[in-house]
């Protein structure tokens, strides 16, 4: 067995060698070398076997600050810029979350390196903290333009059991009617296919179906009478239908915008069960209602939402 058979000794060793020599170089630096050579003709063999140098022409013929021979490096054809001063470059910002986010992300932590992050307390330094933040904001950003309230709606002041009937059935049939669920897979499949280029056009389709879908659900609730008891059910379904109509369209989205996709994407599955929830509420409020209900009535799809259903429709 050798003296340096262990690796990690072998390389403590090394690395003092290194120290050692490095703190040579340090103390002696600057100070004439010990060596002495004995050739005193040395230098001038070196200058007799070197080339002539030839001065290389300094010139910038298309005067954009780039010399000519730095221009021929980078391409063929001179740098030219605009000569006009009177124009000014106007700077587009990112109209993507991904950039917005990139741009957020890179200003921050470059204000957390400089002397206002010592002076003002609210600029963070943190490297995670800085993350937090910027993820925070990417999760507002990414929400819906549009959160409908009571007054997008039409609401009966004055309502009888009748009203809360015909507004139940009227909401079943919209659903009935611009269903497209039955023809697809799962969102998350097809999203996954869209991804990896699994009948990619196929899924663009059916994702722009469904977009549209919301679309038609949010439109034509939006025009129900909703029984004051209602409304506030109501609003939340609309609701729940445009953060889902966000996140499938967001799908879209991924190779142009991929940060809106994952966020949304991450939201998706909180954003059905919200939907669930709002269908639940509508029905719970209309069970005290049920005598205006007959079994021919649209509305008897909302027992499927009951807290108690076991799958028996």
């Amino acid at each position: 067995m050798g003296v340096f058979a262990n690796q990690k000794v072998l390389g403590s060793v090394i690395i003092g060698f290194a120290m050692v020599a490095g703190a040579y170089l340090v103390n002696n630096f600057g100070k004439t070398p010990f060596v002495k050579y004995e050739n005193k003709d040395l230098l001038g063999v070196a200058n007799a076997n070197t080339a002539l140098r030839v001065a290389i022409p300094v010139n910038d013929s298309d005067n954009d600050g780039v010399e000519d021979w730095q221009d021929a490096l980078i391409k063929n054809d001179p740098l030219i810029v605009n000569s006009n001063k009177d124009e000014e470059e106007t700077y587009t910002p990112p109209k993507t979350l991904t950039g917005r986010a990139g741009i957020k992300l890179m200003s921050d932590f470059l204000l957390s390196k400089t002397p206002a992050s010592i002076i003002n307390p609210n600029v963070k330094t943190d490297k995670q903290e800085i993350a937090g933040n910027v993820a925070d904001a990417v999760i507002l950003e990414s929400l819906p333009d549009k959160v409908y309230d009571l007054s997008d709606i039409t609401i009966i002041e004055n309502w009888d059991g009748n009203d809360v009937r015909n507004y139940a059935n009227a909401v079943v049939d919209i659903l009935d009617k611009y269903d497209v669920s039955e023809k697809f897979d799962p969102e998350l499949i097809m999203l996954n296919d869209f991804i990896n280029n699994i009948d990619k056009e196929k899924r663009a389709r059916e994702f722009t179906e469904l977009v549209r879908a919301y679309s038609d659900y949010i439109r034509e609730t939006l025009k129900i009478p909703v029984p004051k008891l209602m409304a506030q059910n109501h609003v939340n379904l609309i609701n729940s239908f445009n953060v889902l109509r966000t996140d499938i369209d967001s799908m879209l989205e991924y190779e142009k915008d991929p940060i809106t996709t994952i966020v949304r994407v991450k939201s998706f599955t909180t954003d059905a069960t919200a939907f669930y929830y709002a269908m639940q509420n509508i029905y719970l409020t209309l069970q005290p209602y049920e005598k205006y209900f007959n079994t021919t009535d649209s509305a008897v799809y909302f027992i499927k939402y009951s807290p108690d259903y076991n799958g028996n429709f």
